[in-house]
């Protein structure tokens, strides 16, 4: 165990960790703690889907006796979509086979807005309902940086090229340099992955590949997308 994750583990068993501290330095540094503590169990277990059943697993200590009552847990989860660790991914077939509005801004050539940009749904609070439109959009964590699995792409694809410089999407979605270091999480012992239904938990969601190699490498010109039937299937490095 490395020494930031033997010191999580510990502050994950400090009593402490589960009542909202009053000083605002310590309440600040106790909510960074705690998205230390959900990034590393994501960035061990390698399920990049934001998982209800792992939060309330995390959020309750077993061991302790411990456990956030659920408005600090949805501070904690804010202060992750602030930190744009946290990020709603609309599936971009669905929408531009659904929504023509949307196609059009997205097969626009003089749109401004980065493409990846166009992918993001935006953190609503659902209590509010303030927009009564349902929005179809799965919530991931990047437990790493964006453009950290997009050199992790690109080293792939500089190992791995061929003459045509084409990979596709469910080759990236399995690179294995992203599983290599898959392992048992220190703060859930009993359960690592919970069954959601028929997820693949060692191949990156379609939803977040797209994101990805548009924000780490269409959109900076490294490599150009190749669509079928409004699917994107395949990049090509540039």
């Amino acid at each position: 165990m490395d020494s930031n994750t033997e010191k999580l583990t510990k502050l994950y068993n400090f009593k402490p960790m589960y009542t909202k501290q009053e000083n605002s330095k310590v309440l600040k540094t106790q909510i960074d703690t705690w998205c230390d503590i959900i990034k590393q169990h994501y960035r061990f277990t390698k399920n990049f889907k934001f998982s209800t059943k792992v939060n309330k697993s995390l959020f309750e200590n077993g061991n302790l006796k411990r456990s956030l009552d659920d408005k600090f847990q949805k501070e904690i989860i804010d202060k992750l979509y602030k930190d744009k660790i946290l990020i709603n991914l609309i599936p971009l077939k669905n929408k531009l086979l659904s929504d023509k509005k949307f196609a059009k801004t997205w097969n626009s050539s003089s749109n401004p807005t980065p493409k990846s940009d166009l992918l993001i749904a935006k953190h609503i609070d659902l209590e509010s309902k303030e927009d009564e439109v349902e929005i179809s959009y799965t919530t991931f964590i990047l437990f790493e940086s964006v453009d950290f699995f997009a050199d992790l792409f690109l080293e792939y694809m500089d190992m791995n090229s061929g003459k045509d410089n084409i990979f596709t999407i469910y080759e990236l979605s399995k690179c294995d340099m992203i599983f290599s270091d898959k392992r048992k999480s220190p703060f859930i012992e009993k359960l690592d992955t919970f069954d959601d239904g028929d997820d693949d938990y060692d191949s990156v969601p379609e939803d977040l590949i797209v994101y990805i190699v548009y924000k780490g490498l269409i959109d900076k010109n490294i490599a150009c997308p190749i669509f079928e039937d409004e699917e994107l299937v395949a990049i090509k490095k540039i």
